[in-house]
């Protein structure tokens, strides 16, 4: 995630920090990688082939602070 230097000093009134960012890492998102352990996201496609899955890439959510 990229978010500008203005977002990071608090202009306009929203500001945020690095420790606000995270992976959501949801079970349903997940599945057991056979090939190298561990979890993987699960697909949407596998190549050419429709799996059924979400995406290839886990969300990510960031917390903004609206400053009066």
């Amino acid at each position: 995630m990229i978010v500008s230097g203005n977002l990071l000093n608090g202009g306009n009134n929203v500001s945020t920090s690095y420790d606000k960012a995270q992976i959501l890492k949801y079970p349903f998102l997940l599945e057991e990688d056979d090939r190298y352990g561990g979890d993987t996201p699960s697909r949407t496609y596998w190549g050419n082939r429709f799996h059924g899955g979400y995406s290839d890439h886990l969300p990510i959510a960031l917390d903004l602070m609206i400053n009066n």
